[in-house]
């Protein structure tokens, strides 16, 4: 979902100190994100979406209303 769209939650800002490691891993995540689906990589929809795989895995849920 992109986070234009009617009925997106409200977005908030966030910050992390990451190695520099971690910055090209999510740089690369990123890229190949972009390769599969033919857009632009986008770091924030990553997290987004990385942070939405970890609570499915640990079976937390909260709905988007």
């Amino acid at each position: 979902m992109a986070m234009n769209e009617p009925g997106t939650p409200t977005t908030n800002w966030i910050s992390a100190s990451i190695t520099d490691i971690d910055k090209a891993v999510l740089a690369e995540i990123t890229r190949q994100d972009g390769q599969e689906t033919g857009t632009v990589g986008n770091q924030s929809a990553t997290i987004r979406r990385l942070i939405r795989q970890e609570a499915k895995r640990r079976k937390i849920h909260f709905s988007d209303n």
